[in-house]
C-alpha cells in the first residue's frame, strides 16, 4: 500500500493512453512497482519525471501529452467502459466475461489462458 494514499492519479492514468502499446507496457512496468511496492510519492512531480526519464521516456513530453484534450477524453471514455463492465481497480483482468482482480490471481489467469 502506498503510504501517500489517497492521491490524485489522473495524470498517471493519462500518460499510458498517449503511448503505443509497447511503450504503455514499458511505462506500466516502471510505474507500478515504484508506486505500489516502493511507495513513490506521485504528488511530487519531480520524482515522477525522474522515474519516467530513468525508464527511458521523454518525461516533459509525456507530461505535456497528458494534458491534451483528446487524451483527457480517452481516459473519460475508458473509465466509463471499465465502470460499466464492473472493474474494481488495478489490476483487473478479463478472460471472456470472467473478471480477475488483484495480482494474487495471476496464476489462475495463466492457467486459464494455457487451457483455452
Amino acid at each position: 500500500m502506498n503510504p501517500k494514499l489517497p492521491f490524485n492519479s489522473i495524470n498517471l492514468l493519462r500518460m499510458p493512453i498517449s503511448l503505443g502499446s509497447d511503450d504503455q507496457t514499458k511505462l506500466i512496468e516502471a510505474m507500478t512497482p515504484a508506486i505500489w511496492e516502493e511507495g513513490l510519492d506521485v504528488r511530487d512531480a519531480t520524482k515522477v519525471l525522474m522515474l519516467l526519464t530513468k525508464a527511458g521516456f521523454d518525461a516533459e513530453s509525456l507530461a505535456a501529452k497528458a494534458q491534451e484534450p483528446a487524451i483527457k477524453q480517452a481516459v473519460i471514455d475508458s473509465t466509463k467502459k471499465a465502470f460499466e463492465r464492473g472493474v474494481l481497480g488495478i489490476p483487473t483482468f478479463f478472460i471472456g466475461e470472467q473478471m480477475f482482480f488483484v495480482k494474487e490471481l495471476l496464476g489462475q489467469i495463466e492457467e486459464m489462458l494455457e487451457n483455452s
